[in-house]
């Protein structure tokens, strides 16, 4: 596995515990927030990888846990296969559209749930 690979994979499973750790979001405004930049974050280095070659497979394995609730496995698989949905750049400029693009949809998402 390439460098780029095995760093955005690493992010992505130190992003996990915080982003996820429980199904319900928190009652803050401010909390709320930062729940949903955790997920952005994930978002975005979920894009970074397969916009590196990360596979799907791969990425699965390296971030699904069997302790992980099962609220936060739908989640990471929604994001991985929505990152798979997405083409894949050869261009610096494009890759960082489309991981932007990404992160933003994740985090507008989240903030839609939370919000309401």
């Amino acid at each position: 596995m390439i460098e780029i690979q095995k760093l955005a994979l690493a992010f992505i499973t130190s992003l996990v515990p915080f982003a996820l750790a429980h199904p319900a979001f928190p009652a803050t405004m401010e909390e709320n927030l930062q729940t949903c930049k955790k997920v952005g974050q994930l978002a975005e280095s979920i894009m970074n990888a397969r916009q590196a070659g990360a596979t799907p497979s791969k990425m699965i394995e390296v971030v699904i846990t069997p302790t992980m609730e099962e609220d936060a496995k739908s989640l990471i698989m929604k994001m991985i296969t929505n990152a798979f949905d997405e083409p894949r750049y050869n261009s610096p400029k494009f890759i960082t559209r489309s991981v932007q693009d990404f992160r933003s949809k994740a985090e507008s998402e989240c903030l839609s749930v939370v919000m309401k």
